[in-house]
């Protein structure tokens, strides 16, 4: 059983979690040779795709540097590319829990320090579930689900070290907490992020690090542009209530409330950003 898996197994209630068990577990994950705690950086998942990449412009703009980290080498440099001098880019699989936990490393060491890390890849294949492989349904739930425990299992240990402003977002779906036709497997996936970032926000609220989650509507993005067509696509604006998809920026606008310094009471939260057309209690 890995550490952290050691920590999480140990504590079940909020009640039940102290500094002294928040400094140990730094103190046996902590990574080597930090470098000082100016500039900041956020690191982002699928930070090279169209919502990352958005997130990436809002990180820099907000006055931080972005760390993309992305499976395809070619995407990431047309990202730098694009947003310059504060950007910074690491090839990464998600999905591999070894060679995320070498990109954390890398970041910390190299282009830290660390403040905040927004798990924004993911990756679906529109389809019935019955007929479907099993294999396709474990590369869904390794990516969009596995893939955001092993980011958070690899960064942990610095962004409690951080302390007071750390940030965990995950970016999540309206199709874990509304259902979407043909896309079972991977609703099922961010429902499971919804649930470990509540229950994970619990806890490291104590330790000043908060987790949250960007539930994303429809969203102009390449995740949705490819898997509907253009009638079905303006039908899904047309029943939207503002009456137009959501933009990569609107889901960056979202991620950043979370990241902001003074959001600091804000954990465990789920914010939809869908133009209303879904509306929780």
């Amino acid at each position: 059983m890995s550490i952290a898996a050691r920590h999480l197994a140990g504590l079940e209630q909020p009640a039940d979690i102290g500094q002294s068990t928040v400094n140990e577990y730094v103190e046996q994950v902590s990574i080597p040779g930090s470098v000082p705690l100016t500039p900041t950086a956020v690191a982002i998942t699928g930070g090279a795709g169209g919502i990352g990449r958005a997130i990436a412009r809002r990180v820099i703009a907000d006055g931080e540097r972005a760390v993309l980290l992305d499976l395809r080498g070619a995407d990431i440099d047309d990202a730098l590319l694009e947003l310059g001098d504060n950007s910074h880019g690491v090839v990464c699989d998600v999905t591999d829990p070894h060679a995320v936990a070498e990109a954390a490393v890398h970041v910390n060491t190299e282009l830290g320090p660390v403040r905040a890390v927004v798990a924004a890849a993911g990756w679906a294949q529109r389809g019935a579930f019955l007929g479907s492989p099993s294999s396709l349904w474990q590369r869904i739930l390794d990516v969009n689900l596995l893939g955001v425990m092993n980011v958070t299992e690899a960064f942990a240990a610095s962004l409690l070290e951080y302390g007071e402003n750390a940030r965990l977002v995950f970016v999540s779906s309206d199709a874990a907490r509304i259902g979407v036709r043909d896309l079972a497997v991977y609703a099922a996936a961010k429902a499971g992020v919804n649930g470990f970032a509540r229950s994970f926000a619990l806890e490291t609220a104590r330790a000043g690090l908060t987790v949250n989650v960007v539930s994303a509507g429809s969203t102009d993005a390449p995740m949705l542009t490819e898997a509907y067509t253009p009638e079905e696509i303006e039908k899904r604006q047309r029943a939207n209530p503002v009456g137009r998809l959501a933009s990569p920026d609107d889901i960056a606008s979202a991620v950043a409330h979370f990241l902001r310094s003074d959001a600091s009471y804000l954990t465990g939260q789920i914010l939809s950003v869908n133009g209303g057309t879904f509306r929780p209690c």
